[in-house]
């Protein structure tokens, strides 16, 4: 039996695979702990909540009305994170956050609390799945009518601190998808501290007057379902056979840590949530238990368990050239805390028919993946469409066999030029972006490809557009790695919306762009596209009713000037932060304005010499950056984070 161990925050995990097994029903043994005939979904809610938000009570009202009308079936998973998180205690001991609220937040594009994730069901732009309170009942009871394809079991037990965990999961119907996700979160009941506006929620007040401890009078509430850490990362353990009929069983071992930040652990208080996502989001069904104490151990380990986890290449759209092969890379991951040698696994990867195996000459650690690429490459010239990549492993350092491989569909890539319907003045009249200045008609697809001008890597310019009908959106890429497709982390602008609500006639709109300092020099293709009434999908060829597609080049060249702006130098710390950046400056004073990812203005002002603070707590976590210039018109870009 095999352990996997990881360290976070000084606290050691063991992560125990177990076994899976394609069996019919019948021959599954009476003692699992999962059913195996069809049911509904079950409603997993993922709340970001917190001590200074007034009206997270209310919701967690509105959650308990759900849990009672719909017993067992609404499993609740609170997660404190945002800017209305942080402890009013000047004594401590309610400090609630962690980072793996910060990352489903992050995710969930969670922005005001409360808010929640009901199944991760995506609900608008940008993959957000955070909705607000008064939407939550509604959506519960709508996930609840729902089919699920797998069904999901969990029990677990704590004995001398030690957490076990025993999942299990029947597949009564094929998974749409591949590849599931498995998702363990482990949380704690009955917390007494702070929370304002707990008289949203008085059946969770628990003292008969406001604690004059607290900072702002708060009365004593119960705090439950809070999320105190996650046996696996937020979008969780692949689960690589998802057919009908397929049974899954994994155990997972975790030491408990006696405080959570400054908060006491209570083991009597502890249960376990187990859920299964078909990608990262739409979740499909889960379970809860409380965790058991002095209870015999719900599973057993191995001592060893490698598996292929992933194909990297070729995957998704790929791109051919007629006089090139392509690579073949794989990602093995050992789920052991025992060392997997050199030369202890073969690996090989079946496309078109050819079948390649190689020895795998790297030992893997404990815990750890390795990228392997193999040695020979494939042709994949003679293909079109839509083919088959499999890939798998072999080895005596492994227990089990089935999730040793992998299957997945790609795509040939030929270069697309998707012509939109512009005849009612949807797309583009007037592109305006440095040197190009091009008027243009209804062509549906323009390829302008022939105009082109120079931009500098870590310079700001201003883009525009004219249309000649309203609510408009707008996405732009730059093919940086040339290899003729848009892919999502070459956007540059995102889905500005021109002209909302209006019909006919000639609107203009721009936005700033900021060319990243380490763009790639050299000739680049860059698309822009617009959608009527709807975003631009992620999809660079995809065909939507009303729009615009045209091509053009841009030529990126080296910056030819420097960090220091007029003897000023520029420090900036932390970044990544959670909003607030300190920022020293060495010589004259420097103007600044901060924009979002799609150009937009947020902030702007003067900073001295010396030290100073820039706060963008109020804004939505993700990347910004921000422009320094002095009276002379010098300026310099940086890019900030906030996490």
């Amino acid at each position: 039996m095999y352990i996997f161990t990881t360290q976070s925050n000084h606290l050691k995990m063991k992560h125990l695979y177990i076994f899976l097994l394609l069996l019919n029903p019948l021959v599954i043994l009476s003692q699992t702990i999962v059913s195996t005939s069809p049911e509904n979904k079950k409603a997993i809610v993922e709340e970001s909540t917190g001590i200074h938000c007034s009206y997270c009570p209310e919701g967690h009202s509105i959650l308990n009305n759900s849990s009672a009308q719909n017993p067992g079936q609404v499993l609740v998973v609170k997660y404190h994170e945002g800017g209305y998180a942080w402890d009013c205690d000047p004594n401590g001991g309610h400090d609630f956050q962690n980072q793996f609220a910060i990352d489903l937040g992050a995710q969930a594009n969670a922005s005001g609390q409360p808010v929640a994730s009901i199944n991760r069901t995506v609900f608008g732009a940008n993959g957000t799945t955070a909705i607000s309170r008064g939407a939550w009942a509604q959506e519960i009871n709508n996930i609840l009518q729902q089919p699920a394809y797998v069904n999901v079991g969990v029990e677990a037990s704590i004995n001398d601190n030690i957490l076990n965990v025993k999942v299990e999961a029947y597949y009564t119907d094929d998974s749409p998808a591949n590849t599931n996700r498995l998702i363990v979160a482990l949380t704690q009941d009955g917390t007494v501290g702070p929370q304002g506006g707990s008289q949203y929620n008085p059946d969770y007040i628990v003292s008969s007057a406001p604690n004059p401890n607290y900072q702002h009078g708060e009365y004593d509430y119960l705090h439950m379902d809070r999320l105190v850490y996650m046996l696996t990362d937020i979008n969780g353990e692949p689960l690589n056979n998802t057919s009908s009929g397929t049974f899954v069983e994994r155990c997972f071992s975790y030491t408990i840590p006696s405080m959570y930040n400054d908060v006491p652990v209570d083991l009597e208080q502890l249960k376990v949530t187990a859920y299964i996502s078909e990608t990262n989001n739409d979740i499909i069904n889960g379970a809860q238990a409380n965790a058991l104490l002095n209870e015999e151990n719900v599973c057993e380990v191995n001592q060893y368990e490698i598996f292929l986890s992933e194909i990297i290449n070729p995957s998704g759209v790929v791109p051919v050239d007629e006089d090139e092969t392509n690579e073949v890379s794989v990602v093995l991951t050992n789920l052991s805390n025992e060392l997997i040698p050199a030369n202890g696994v073969t690996v090989w990867y079946e496309i078109n028919n050819e079948y390649v195996s190689e020895l795998v000459p790297n030992s893997i650690n404990p815990g750890s993946s390795l990228t392997y690429t193999f040695s020979q490459n494939v042709d994949l010239s003679s293909l079109e469409g839509t083919f088959v990549v499999m890939a798998g492993i072999e080895s005596e350092y492994d227990t089990y066999i089935d999730n040793n491989s992998i299957e997945i569909e790609a795509e040939i890539y030929s270069y697309c030029s998707p012509s939109l319907d512009c005849s009612y003045g949807d797309g583009f009249q007037n592109f305006t972006f440095a040197d190009i200045n091009n008027d243009s008609d209804c062509e549906g697809y323009g390829d302008f490809t022939n105009i082109s001008t120079d931009i500098v890597q870590g310079e700001s310019y201003q883009m525009s557009f004219t249309t000649g009908y309203g609510s408009q959106t707008f996405r732009v890429w730059i093919d940086y790695n040339d290899d003729l497709y848009y892919s999502l982390d070459e956007l540059i602008v995102d889905n500005p919306i021109l002209a909302n609500g209006q019909g006919p006639g000639t609107y203009t709109g721009s936005v700033d762009v900021i060319i990243p300092e380490d763009a790639l020099l050299g000739s680049h293709l860059i698309r822009i596209k617009s959608a009527y009434q709807e975003y631009v999908p992620d999809d660079p060829c995809a065909i939507t009713n009303y729009g615009e597609t045209e091509d053009y080049r841009v030529n990126i060249v080296e910056s030819l000037s420097l960090l220091e702006i007029d003897n000023s130098k520029i420090k900036i710390y932390p970044n990544p932060t959670e909003g607030i950046f300190n920022i020293s400056l060495t010589g004259e004073e420097l103007s600044y304005e901060i924009h979002n990812f799609i150009g937009q203005k947020i902030k702007f002002g003067v900073l001295n010499s010396g030290d100073n603070n820039l706060n963008i707590s109020n804004q939505s976590d993700g990347v910004y950056f921000i422009k320094f210039y002095n009276n002379q018109g010098k300026s310099t870009n940086y890019k900030l984070i906030k996490k």
